[in-house]
Parts: structure tokens; sequence; C-alpha cells
């Protein structure tokens, strides 16, 4: 069900995306997993987000998924402590655990999940 209201989301924006239709379901659980994996959950509140925009699926207690470029590129820890800080410019990913100068920087993009379910997600 969700492949097809995406899909007819996709379909009704834009006439160069009416072909989407024939988009394998296999490539879209692909595409799927991808963003779901590297994505990160925001209040929409604390984060100052736009206007919802309706072909998007809601989360619950105004929160949405967003791909912020650049911060996917932390490896993932499980329990590794981070927050998103956003002011009028700029997003900043900050690590709340202790580090050292030059030692790695872990981020958890949530649910506690390990490097092997993210894989899988």
């Amino acid at each position: 069900r969700q492949y097809d209201v995406c899909v007819s989301s996709f379909a009704q924006l834009s006439t160069e995306l009416s072909d989407i239709r024939s988009l394998p379901f296999d490539r879209y659980i692909r595409a799927v997993n991808a963003v779901r994996s590297r994505s990160f959950s925001l209040n929409e509140v604390h984060h100052r987000l736009g206007p919802r925009n309706p072909h998007i699926a809601q989360l619950e207690n105004a929160k949405r998924r967003a791909l912020l470029p650049l911060n996917d590129l932390l490896n993932h820890r499980v329990g590794a402590k981070m927050k998103i800080d956003r002011s009028e410019k700029t997003w900043r990913l900050v690590s709340v655990d202790a580090a050292s100068k030059g030692e790695e920087l872990f981020g958890s993009y949530g649910d506690n999940r390990a490097n092997l379910e993210m894989l899988f997600f």
C-alpha cells in the first residue's frame, strides 16, 4: 500500500514523473531503505521546519524524517549521543559524548540499531 501511495503521489506532482508507475517494487524498497537508514528524526517546532507537504507521509508527535547533507557521513554507533542544532542559516550536528582531539566522532541514526541492522533497514 505504501508503494502505491508513494508512486501515485509522485506521478501527480509532475508530468515528468508520470512514468514512475513503472518503477519496480525492489528498486522502490532499495530507495526507501537508503533514505530511512540515513535520515534523522527532526521536531518541526524545535528545528523550525517549514509547512508540511501533503505528499509526504507524516510522523507522530510533530516529527519528520530528513536527509541532512554530510551529516549522514558519520559512522553509526549504538548509544552515541548527539543533537542537531539549527540557527537561522546553519545546521550543526553536535556530539554530546566526550572526545579527545583527533578522535573519531560517531552519530546515532536512532532506535539503538547496530551497524548490521542499519545495513538491512
